[in-house]
């Protein structure tokens, strides 16, 4: 749950299937106190992360420890839909994905090298010299 006193901002959802949705909070008002708020997530795939923040962040996607793929939230359309299906910002076959945001690494730490300009990406080689667990 997330008690939010400002409606500036925006939720950052990501599925499992490597699609991420970008929601204004202000979707989320209601005109009346509900103790269950519908509709308040796509129910058809599984959420793996969720984020809410004031402004654009960057966000690391690993999948299945092979590949990695830095991007900004920036690069994600804002939807009013709160069950919105998401955009697709890394294409892999099959296996499940990790999601981290980038402020918890280091700054000595080359996660440059992952960044992509334009979604959806395929993401690059992971380096054994990161750690990302």
């Amino acid at each position: 749950m997330l008690a939010v006193s400002s409606e500036t901002g925006f939720m950052i959802f990501g599925f499992d299937n490597g699609k991420f949705a970008k929601i204004p909070i202000n979707s989320y008002k209601t005109l009346q106190n509900r103790k269950k708020l519908p509709n308040a997530s796509r129910a058809k795939q599984n959420c793996v992360f969720m984020d809410f923040t004031t402004e654009e962040k960057d966000y690391i996607i690993v999948w299945n420890d092979k590949k990695a793929l830095l991007f900004n939230s920036g690069l994600l359309a804002e939807t009013a839909s709160r069950d919105s299906a998401g955009v697709r910002v890394m294409s892999f076959k099959s296996g499940g994905i990790k999601v981290f945001s980038a402020e918890n690494f280091a700054q000595n730490e080359n996660l440059e090298f992952y960044r992509v300009k334009k979604i959806p990406g395929a993401g690059r080689v992971l380096l054994n010299q990161i750690a990302f667990f």
